[in-house]
C-alpha cells in the first residue's frame, strides 16, 4: 500500500463524519468571560454616567490632567533613579579598602573615648 493511499484512507474516515449546522453549533467550546475585579461594573457605570452628565467635556480635561500628573510623577521617579546610580568609579578593593580603614579609624575613637576616666 503507498504511502497517499494510507493518507486518503485516513482522511476519507474524517470526510464521511460531516455533522449539520445544529450540531456543529453545539458542537463548539464554551467561551469563558474572565470575571472582572469586584466593584467593576459600578465603576465602569458611574464613569458611563459622568461622561453623559458632562456637557462640557470637564471629564476629559480631568482625566488629561491625572494622566499628565502621572507622566510627572513617572518622570521625577525615573530621574531619581538615574541619579542614584552609583558614580563611584574606583575599583572594589579600594572600595572595600577605604571602609576597613573607616571601621578601624571609628574602633580606635571608641578605644580611645573608654580609655578616658
Amino acid at each position: 500500500m503507498s504511502f497517499g493511499k494510507m493518507l486518503e484512507g485516513l482522511f476519507s474516515g474524517f470526510a464521511n463524519k460531516t455533522t449539520s449546522p445544529t450540531q456543529r453549533q453545539t458542537a463548539t467550546a464554551p467561551t469563558y468571560v474572565s470575571r472582572p475585579t469586584e466593584g467593576w461594573p459600578d465603576r465602569e457605570q458611574q464613569a458611563r454616567a459622568d461622561l453623559a452628565n458632562d456637557p462640557r467635556g470637564q471629564m476629559d480635561r480631568r482625566l488629561q490632567d491625572d494622566a499628565m500628573r502621572n507622566c510627572e510623577r513617572q518622570a521625577a521617579d525615573l530621574k531619581a533613579r538615574a541619579l542614584a546610580v552609583d558614580t563611584d568609579t574606583r575599583t572594589e578593593g579600594e572600595k572595600l579598602g577605604d571602609r576597613l580603614a573607616e571601621s578601624a579609624q571609628r574602633e580606635h575613637q571608641r578605644s580611645r573615648s573608654r580609655d578616658w576616666p
